[in-house]
């Protein structure tokens, strides 16, 4: 279950889009690049000025070209975040603005469990800047089968802190705050008031949460 917090729907609709186009990327063998120029190895790229195909052979960086509607426009992305989110910058939903809006948007899962795994690593692999993590819980061998952000290293440790680990090894672009506490009527309004930040409020929340109470609460 998923909760708007704010005005900002649209970055659910980005994250929705940008999950499915991560796995149907996956699937596929050769994507043309309309709009940018590449110097990864051998990469087929189709250039937004003459709509030729050229191959580019010495890896560096992949670079934005001007577009025909927006000629001044620079990208706020750097080299490395523009070569690691390639994929979502070709696509019309997502693009340039899409990618810095979810680099800027903070969202919070409670529950680094069997449910919050796995909205944890594709928030983080799909460039969500800011993700709060709300989990009391230690991170067990029987755990390991279902709940896939955690690992064999890291039985024993807080959920929080393993999750956490694994974000920043897959995305070290993404900021984390963890919230080592149970979700519970006397610490909900402080967690969800607080924001991620005193500059940034949460604009979704995530129910990653294995019991009734809690999601009532959090509903």
């Amino acid at each position: 279950m998923i909760i708007m917090t704010r005005r900002f729907r649209d970055i659910y609709s980005l994250l929705t889009t940008s999950v499915f186009y991560l796995i149907l990327v996956a699937v596929t063998t050769t994507t043309p690049i309309q709009g940018f120029v590449t110097t990864h190895p051998s990469v087929t790229v189709t250039t937004a000025a003459t709509g030729q195909r050229r191959q580019r052979r010495d890896s560096r960086h992949l670079y934005l070209l001007a577009t025909k509607d927006d000629s001044n426009r620079r990208t706020s992305l750097s080299h490395d975040e523009v070569a690691r989110y390639s994929r979502h910058l070709v696509l019309a939903d997502v693009g340039v603005k899409g990618q810095e809006r979810l680099r800027d948007a903070a969202i919070l899962v409670i529950g680094a469990g069997g449910l919050g795994s796995p909205a944890l690593l594709y928030l983080a692999a799909a460039g969500v800047g800011h993700v709060g993590i709300v989990d009391a819980d230690v991170v067990d061998a029987s755990n390991l089968q279902r709940q896939v952000i955690h690992g064999t290293s890291t039985v024993g440790r807080s959920k929080c802190e393993s999750a956490a680990q694994r974000m920043q090894d897959l995305n070290p672009h993404v900021q984390v705050r963890l919230y080592q506490e149970e979700f519970t009527s006397a610490t909900a309004l402080r967690i969800l008031g607080d924001g991620f930040s005193p500059q940034k409020s949460y604009d979704v929340v995530i129910d990653g949460s294995d019991n009734f109470p809690t999601k009532y609460l959090i509903k």
